[in-house]
């Protein structure tokens, strides 16, 4: 077990680097972000948590960077070596860091979801402002609008889109 400490703002991992540890965060708290969007962190760890490698995890390189903003960082990191040894000697670690592992799986499937949603309202209100503030839009409405309340047409042919009786 190997401690470390971290300034605000100090990069921990870029994309791609290999992920090794276990992170059992003491004190602070760290951001881990998507490099196409700096800023909007992908998710937050506060002390006290386990993050980073865990047993059993399928993933082997870090997918965001990762850096210290708000405050600094204290943590003792495990090497993955030493995870064997660790469920072996104590069995019961292993069952709460797999409970641990669908918790994360479950807030990030949580988090996307949201963010689609979201992007879908984006598109269907970028959608709508285009076609209300669209000239051509807006003249195919006002032809189409008289025959819809009057149920009739008055002879007059103002646009193509529009047709008479």
């Amino acid at each position: 077990m190997e401690e470390k400490r971290l300034n605000p703002g100090e990069v921990v991992a870029k994309e791609g680097d290999p992920l090794e540890h276990l992170i059992v965060m003491l004190e602070g708290e760290m951001h881990v972000e998507r490099p196409q969007e700096p800023g909007m962190p992908m998710f937050i760890a506060r002390a006290p948590k386990v993050t980073g490698l865990l047993p059993f995890f399928a993933i082997d390189e870090i997918s965001g960077d990762s850096a210290d903003r708000t405050a600094p960082r204290r943590s003792l990191l495990l090497h993955k070596d030493y995870f064997p040894e660790m469920l072996h000697r104590m069995p019961l670690l292993g069952q709460r860091l797999v409970g641990l592992m669908s918790d994360r799986i479950r807030e990030a499937t949580r988090e996307e979801t949201q963010r689609d949603k979201l992007m879908a309202l984006g598109k269907l209100s970028a959608g709508l402002a285009h076609e209300l503030n669209n000239p051509a839009a807006a003249a195919q409405r006002a032809c189409q609008e008289p025959e819809r309340s009057h149920g009739q047409t008055f002879g007059v042919r103002v646009c193509g889109c529009c047709s008479t009786r």
